[in-house]
């Protein structure tokens, strides 16, 4: 069979989210599946080839047609041209890992990836030009022509179900795999990453992109409560790339009482990533909604107590392996912060539990069960 796969979402060099989902899954498919062959779909202007991830055994379709002409243009106003057209070919299957802008080919089995529906219940965490976009998708639309729909989480199929009134027997739940590279990370690596970043002896680690809908700003003021209420040296490290109304949040964290103990870390590069969680007392995540949430659970692998949400997916990752919180109260939060930090017995089983959860999710698990929805097994 011949799969083509939507890669569009993995054209950002920083990957983060759902590229860098979609990067770890495609290269797992590739690694796994010998049987079919596998085309990559990318489309921009200005992209050089050069840019583009490495993948071994996939071969690469690049197009250059502006994606405001195709996206609005072409796509949205006329449905033409179809992907067959893009590709030169008509696939057996072509795969979307992403929402995105599309005109379908029949007869093929056309399977979409549904992450979250963030943008239907907070509108007001996205700026006017990502509301826009979302709008002009047509969401409802693609989801009814689309052969089959992969949800990464129960949380994700019960707001399409209640949003777009997409039948269950559409949608498979897959969860989403965790990499290798996620464990508990040695002594020398830790001590090199921190000289390296200057890290504290002991701090709460948050790591995610700056923006509204991760509820940073909730996080500075549970931290602020925290420390007002105990003499720990605990520091608050703040890691991931600036997203939207980033600037807000340095504002904050400026005129806080304790800003000498919050520091910001800008991307962080995958590889460091392992022992910046090992590093950590514990990962904080109060997060108003996800639809799976990689840093709870790429922290549970790293052996690192995990705070976190109850609300949307976050609980049904980690169950018991995670201290959950009201993301609208500070003082939940500071509350959850300091029970995982102090009470060592918690702690211990939380870790114990975490590793667990995450060596059940594969990237490789994970892919053996996309193929029977993609291969129709």
């Amino acid at each position: 069979m011949k799969i083509a796969i939507d890669a569009r979402v993995l054209m950002d060099r920083r990957r983060s989210g759902v590229g860098e989902y979609a990067y770890q899954l495609t290269k797992q498919l590739l690694t796994t599946d010998k049987a079919n062959e596998y085309w990559l779909f990318y489309n921009s202007a200005n992209l050089k080839i050069s840019d583009l991830p490495v993948f071994s055994g996939a071969n690469v379709v690049k197009r250059s047609i502006p994606n405001k002409l195709l996206n609005y243009g072409l796509w949205t106003a006329v449905n033409w041209p179809p992907v067959s057209k893009l590709l030169g070919f008509k696939p057996d299957v072509w795969w979307m890992p992403h929402l995105n802008f599309v005109a379908l080919d029949n007869n093929v089995n056309n399977v979409l990836t549904v992450h979250d529906l963030s943008f239907v219940w907070y509108p007001e965490f996205f700026n006017q030009r990502q509301n826009f976009w979302h709008r002009a998708l047509r969401i409802k639309k693609l989801l009814n022509k689309v052969d089959k729909i992969i949800a990464i989480s129960e949380s994700t199929v019960r707001d399409l179900e209640e949003c777009y009134k997409i039948p269950e027997k559409k949608i498979s739940i897959i969860y989403s795999g965790v990499g290798e590279e996620y464990k508990t990370a040695t002594a020398e690596k830790v001590l090199e990453l921190r000289q390296c970043l200057n890290l504290p002896a002991q701090f709460i680690l948050f790591i995610g992109t700056l923006e509204p809908r991760k509820n940073i700003g909730g996080l500075i003021k549970a931290f602020e409560i925290l420390k007002n209420q105990s003499s720990n040296e605990i520091k608050l490290v703040i890691a991931g790339g600036r997203g939207w109304k980033y600037s807000s949040l340095f504002k904050q964290a400026k005129a806080s009482n304790c800003a000498k103990d919050i520091l910001f870390l800008n991307y962080v590069a995958e590889a460091d990533k392992p022992a910046l969680y090992t590093a950590a007392s514990v990962l904080a995540f109060p997060s108003f909604y996800e639809g799976f949430g990689f840093p709870p659970l790429e922290a549970a692998a790293s052996g690192t107590p995990v705070v976190t949400s109850y609300l949307s997916s976050m609980p049904e990752v980690l169950k018991s392996g995670a201290m959950l919180v009201n993301p609208d109260d500070a003082v939940s939060i500071a509350k959850g912060l300091d029970f995982a930090i102090n009470n060592q017995a918690w702690r211990q089983q939380a870790i114990k539990q975490g590793l667990e959860i995450a060596q059940q999710l594969t990237w490789r698990k994970t892919a053996e069960q996309y193929l029977k929805v993609l291969t129709n097994n």
